[in-house]
């Protein structure tokens, strides 16, 4: 019975990964226009930077993506592997705990490597803009809202 929960909890994860993903796939390639520029390396946040300090922040940006890549196909990898075990009719719930817990620090990882960079930035900035830079980012973290140009309730 316990098996059978893991699983249904591990689908429906997943199926709501995948339409979380889905949703800002579609919203990125129905609203790119024909004059936008290709995308750079930057936060995305819209900073009054130094050129000097947007090419310090797209260095530390540019090698962050480039080798997190490798840590997000892990990822994948990983949760590929997982419902692969739990495919088989024989499927061994230990297996899938063991690729549980890797998956997890794989993420981990991932997520300490990211605020690193967070933290390479911020003392790139001074103290307006990482405050500029802190409020952005709440704005899009907890309220799950990628566009910058609007507010909601907690403004």
């Amino acid at each position: 019975m316990k098996n059978k929960w893991l699983f249904i909890l591990l689908v429906l994860s997943l199926a709501g990964n995948t339409v979380f993903l889905s949703s800002l796939a579609t919203r990125k390639l129905f609203h790119r226009t024909a004059a936008t520029p290709p995308p750079s390396f930057s936060i995305g946040i819209p900073l009054s930077i130094s050129p000097e300090q947007q090419r310090q922040v797209n260095d530390i940006v540019k090698k962050f993506k480039i080798e997190s890549l490798g840590a997000k196909e892990d990822i994948l990898e990983k949760r590929i592997e997982i419902i692969e075990e739990l495919g088989k009719p024989d499927h061994d719930a230990d297996v899938v705990r063991t690729k549980a817990v890797e998956l997890n620090q794989l993420e981990n990882q991932l997520n300490t490597n990211f605020i690193d960079v967070l933290l390479k930035v911020s003392n790139i900035l001074d103290s307006g803009q990482r405050l500029h830079l802190l409020y952005q980012l709440s704005r899009d973290w907890y309220f799950l809202n990628s566009q910058t140009d609007k507010g909601g309730a907690h403004e």
